[in-house]
């Protein structure tokens, strides 16, 4: 709504603050990472956005008062956290009642899936299951009120050369177990299949939205 406050946390950059900064009065991104968001600051000041706050904070206990904003969302983050269910607590406390908590990431595919995401990205911890998202939302008092989902493909090797931290060697252990899942082996739980003569990975992206009792 124009006239929302928007919580966007682990927000980094603040690409997706930066990207909806037309549809509400005021967005705060907090993250832990300085550069990236010193990045984000400088773009947004490139694109004229003057809407976006960058708070440098801990998103497991956020430095702001209870009810203070009207959303709050995390994209891409929860699988990168050591305690999702104490930023989902965070998440609620900042939002006033009856506003809404918004999550947005990968699930777990089973199998091998979370090892390799590792292998790719040590940043990585657990991609969970839808259940346990919802369960999260539930736990921290809101009711699913929205929900939506995507079957994602990627080209292997830019999504490997995305993550900047894989070596060689981790990588390649990746890129085997892809073609092992394509000649008949393993499921990795990535789906790996081939498209245009290169082999792809997919993930399953899913939306959340809960609303604060």
């Amino acid at each position: 709504m124009p006239d929302d406050s928007v919580l966007d946390v682990c927000g980094g950059a603040g690409h997706l603050s930066r990207r909806l900064s037309d549809r509400a009065r005021r967005f705060v991104v907090i993250d832990l990472t300085r550069e990236v968001m010193d990045a984000g600051r400088r773009g947004a000041e490139d694109e004229g956005v003057e809407n976006v706050e960058f708070v440098e904070g801990d998103a497991a206990a956020m430095p702001f008062e209870d009810g203070v904003f009207d959303v709050a969302v995390s994209r891409f983050a929860f699988h990168h956290l050591e305690n999702p269910e104490a930023v989902t607590r965070e998440m609620a406390r900042v939002v006033r009642p009856g506003g809404h908590l918004a999550i947005i990431d990968m699930v777990d595919g089973g199998d091998r899936h979370n090892e390799l995401e590792r292998l790719r990205d040590p940043s990585h911890t657990n991609a969970l299951p839808e259940e346990e998202l919802v369960s999260l939302l539930r736990g921290a008092g809101t009711s699913i009120v929205a929900r939506d989902e995507r079957r994602q493909a990627l080209p292997a090797k830019p999504w490997l050369e995305r993550a900047h931290t894989t070596t060689e060697e981790a990588s390649e252990q990746v890129l085997g177990a892809l073609h092992e899942e394509l000649g008949g082996g393993h499921a990795t739980g990535l789906h790996a299949h081939e498209h245009d003569g290169h082999v792809n990975v997919a993930q399953q992206w899913v939306l959340l939205v809960g609303r604060k009792a």
